[in-house]
């Protein structure tokens, strides 16, 4: 409350409360009704069987790096073992123009380095057919939806109708040979969604799926005539978080001709603004994790019946 009353511009920035602010229910998420601190809950270090996520402290200054973990205070002069960076913000920065070295800090996420379907459902690490993934996740997306509108007025019909649309279309674009080669697969009969081995990222040329996806779904025309059409392209687009305006050209898919990509990706920032303006940051965001969601169950549930 201070910090808004004293009219501070907040406008893209991080802002990091400690956990004795409250306000944080059982489940973590923001509740006003949540007054008293939440002392023995901090959701950032949530622990499973099969990840560990801890927020530490780097600090460089002029005698070197070192780190110092929030929750206990357990100081390191290395990165902690058995954790990689996943994110980092920044804390404090010397300015350029500083004559004398100052301190630096930043606020480090760390997890443990196992690549889960439910983190990155895209480097799932195991084989499985494009038409395999797309009736899991379509069956995960109406499922999500059913149990979200049980008894859903005509937009929320709509609305469910356009993630599970999107979900149909969302990985089509993988069916492209340079996708294939990069998944190592030889069949271009049975195109592939998920793969035991990748070659190195650069083998994709900067290719965006996503996009090519977006490309193929332009052109069909259930999704041409459907009232949610902006929503659905852009779930698809959006998935694995681009379109948030744009696509680089490096990500343009060359099945098509040049015109068709620079009409996709100008529609594409012109689409996210219209549905910005429509459901807010936070709504369309909250209706992008629907397929997110869908995209990891089905994953994780692929992967733990191959294990």
């Amino acid at each position: 409350s201070e910090i808004v009353e004293k009219s501070f511009n907040l406008d893209f920035r991080t802002i990091v409360l400690p956990v004795e602010a409250g306000g944080l229910n059982e489940h973590g998420m923001l509740d006003s009704k949540a007054v008293e601190p939440m002392d023995n809950i901090d959701v950032a270090e949530e622990t499973t069987e099969s990840a560990r996520r801890e927020r530490w402290l780097l600090i460089v200054d002029a005698e070197g790096e070192r780190y110092e973990r929030l929750l206990t205070g357990q100081t390191a002069e290395s990165s902690p073992q058995g954790l990689r960076e996943r994110e980092r913000i920044t804390l404090r920065e010397p300015q350029e123009a500083a004559e004398e070295e100052s301190e630096s800090r930043y606020l480090l996420l760390m997890t443990s380095p196992r690549s889960s379907a439910v983190e990155s459902p895209d480097k799932a690490a195991f084989r499985q057919t494009l038409t395999e993934h797309t009736d899991r996740i379509r069956a995960r997306a109406q499922q999500i939806t059913e149990a979200l509108w049980p008894n859903p007025t005509q937009e929320q019909r709509q609305l469910a109708e356009a993630v599970i649309q999107a979900a149909q279309w969302h990985d089509r674009g993988k069916d492209r040979t340079v996708w294939q080669r990069y998944a190592c697969n030889s069949n271009e009969k049975e195109p592939l969604a998920k793969s035991q081995k990748y070659l190195h990222g650069h083998a994709l040329g900067g290719y965006r799926h996503e996009f090519g996806s977006l490309l193929d779904a332009e052109s069909c025309s259930e999704i041409s005539n459907h009232p949610e059409r902006d929503l659905i392209l852009h779930l698809i687009a959006a998935h694995h978080g681009w379109a948030r305006p744009h696509f680089e050209p490096r990500a343009w898919d060359h099945a098509h001709t040049t015109a068709e990509n620079e009409d996709a990706a100008a529609e594409a920032m012109r689409r996210f603004g219209r549905l910005q303006q429509r459901f807010g940051r936070w709504g369309l965001a909250w209706l992008e994790s629907l397929l997110r969601c869908a995209d990891a169950l089905a994953s994780q549930e692929a992967e733990e019946q191959n294990e």
